[in-house]
């Protein structure tokens, strides 16, 4: 639980005379486990990579010291190619992954630090524009606003209850199966897919919300399920998810533009929610962008409903 709350304008506006530095590796791990320790908020978006392997990375930046205590902040541009690779290539847009501000720290300040060294950090870098999902308790809403950070849609989570739907057929109720998703063959995903994957979510998906290649062969191997649609021998939509707590996350599902529109998006829900009923979940939730109404709707067609509160997607352009 948090010990503590957003202050009003007059703490997040207080001059500040500290600055943001790097760390070397060292410090910067032993630094990381006295947040994890002390940190009265934190904001994890860490899909892929955790927190330790990121040290020494270019967009991993801290203010403080060990009296007053610590804060950091880690940006992550989306064409990274992982901890070793900060950037694989120059342009596009970052999310910033991590923040975490230790209990004893003003917060106010040190929010103000951290997001001004992601705004430079990703200038340096050539990036176009810094990405954040909130958490949805809202307390770093005010002090993103107040850097010029904009919300520009929300992620909503969608839940469909195993319990309630064992009276449907076993997949589910996702109705028929058309002509065209016949032709489709449904297979576990191989290592040597990885390629053709990323190319399929890169015609899927706009920035920020397509993977690097390096991304995409993590959750590929960290995956609990991973599956391909193939036409022929051409890979034209995938899904990715996990298994936990008794229950599974659908973390990706993608269908390349050539094969929209033919129920091949269908086929890979059917086929994903039947694997994980296989591994025993009783519920499977998805997420998906408020603005993505025709996602929406295929979810809400097989028994998936909207839970509440939705995270709010904040951006700031940079070029």
């Amino acid at each position: 639980m948090a010990r503590w709350v957003a202050r009003g304008r007059s703490e997040r506006t207080a001059p500040v005379a500290e600055a943001s530095r790097a760390l070397d590796l060292d410090r910067s791990l032993s630094v990381i486990r006295a947040l994890d320790r002390r940190a009265g908020r934190q904001l994890d978006r860490l899909d892929h990579w955790p927190l330790a392997q990121w040290s020494g990375a270019p967009g991993l930046r801290f203010a403080g010291n060990d009296d007053a205590g610590w804060a950091g902040v880690l940006v992550v541009p989306v064409d990274t190619g992982g901890p070793g690779e900060w950037l694989s290539r120059g342009g596009g847009p970052a999310w910033v992954r991590w923040i975490g501000v230790d209990d004893r720290a003003p917060v106010g300040p040190r929010l103000r630090v951290l997001l001004r060294a992601a705004d430079r950090v990703a200038r340096e870098g050539g990036l176009t524009g810094l990405w954040l999902l909130c958490d949805s308790g809202g307390w770093l809403d005010p002090y993103l606003l107040d850097e010029g950070y904009r919300a520009v849609d929300e992620v909503i989570t969608l839940e469909r209850s195993l319990r309630r739907a064992r009276s449907e057929a076993f997949a589910g109720n996702f109705g028929p199966i058309t002509p065209e998703a016949k032709r489709i063959c449904l297979r576990p995903a191989l290592f040597q897919d990885v390629g053709a994957v990323v190319t399929v979510d890169s015609r899927a998906f706009q920035d920020p919300w397509r993977y690097a290649p390096a991304t995409m062969a993590r959750e590929l191997s960290a995956a609990s399920v991973a599956r391909v649609a193939l036409d022929g021998d051409r890979v034209v939509g995938y899904t990715t998810a996990v298994v936990r707590d008794g229950g599974g996350h659908i973390n990706r599902i993608a269908v390349d533009t050539v094969a929209q529109g033919r129920g091949v998006g269908r086929a890979l829900l059917a086929d994903i929610n039947g694997q994980l009923a296989l591994r025993g979940v009783t519920r499977i939730t998805l997420n998906t962008q408020r603005s993505n109404v025709a996602s929406q709707r295929l979810y809400r067609s097989a028994g998936f409903r909207v839970l509440d509160p939705p995270l709010k997607v904040y951006h700031l352009p940079l070029a």
